[in-house]
């Protein structure tokens, strides 16, 4: 990581926990996950949790070509009646940060519902709403856009792990150049 986390914890005292999907397309309602990855953040240290996902759908070759998470990677995976469930025990009650928290929540939100689960009452932070308070000189809040122009490498864009450990450096460095007046305005 390239920031000192420290900054992090005078927000969130007891960690945190940066996630991102993989998706088979936008919709929560008739798409799929075909991978989850969080990266758990606490004063103990880091954790993490990565899994593909059987979709138990085919994908086509337009989304294959922006995750690169083949038909083949993924039809050994547990399904997400298996994988949801331990996430959601991995990331217990601490926030949890997406970049377009929305989408992502979304979707974890409705597999939840469908598998007769509850959601806890985590709290959910968006970089992307945090990045539009901050950093207003930047036209557009894209992730690697964002990683771009804040220095952070990303070694797979649209893998699951590498997103989340992007989302998760720049929520610091948006944190670091947040002014009360900035964190004012909700990026809830």
């Amino acid at each position: 990581m390239n920031l000192n986390s420290s900054k992090l914890f005078d927000f969130f005292p007891d960690g945190l926990v940066c996630l991102d999907l993989e998706t088979t397309g936008l919709s929560p309602l008739i798409n799929k996950i075909v991978e989850i990855a969080g990266i758990k953040i606490t004063p103990s240290g880091i954790e993490k949790f990565v899994s593909l996902v059987n979709p138990e759908v085919i994908m086509d070759r337009k989304n294959i070509a922006i995750h690169h998470i083949s038909n083949e990677m993924v039809k050994d995976s547990p399904p997400i009646q298996d994988v949801l469930p331990k996430f959601m025990e991995f990331a217990g009650d601490l926030p949890l940060v997406a970049h377009n928290a929305q989408f992502d929540l979304g979707f974890i939100v409705y597999r939840l519902h469908k598998l007769g689960l509850p959601f806890s009452h985590n709290k959910v932070f968006c970089t992307v709403k945090l990045s539009r308070l901050v950093f207003k000189e930047f036209a557009h809040f894209r992730l690697g856009l964002l990683a771009e122009k804040l220095n952070i490498e990303i070694k797979n864009a649209h893998r699951a792990e590498d997103d989340a450990l992007v989302c998760l450096e720049v929520l610091k460095h948006a944190l670091l150049k947040a002014t009360e007046k900035d964190l004012s305005g909700s990026f809830l």
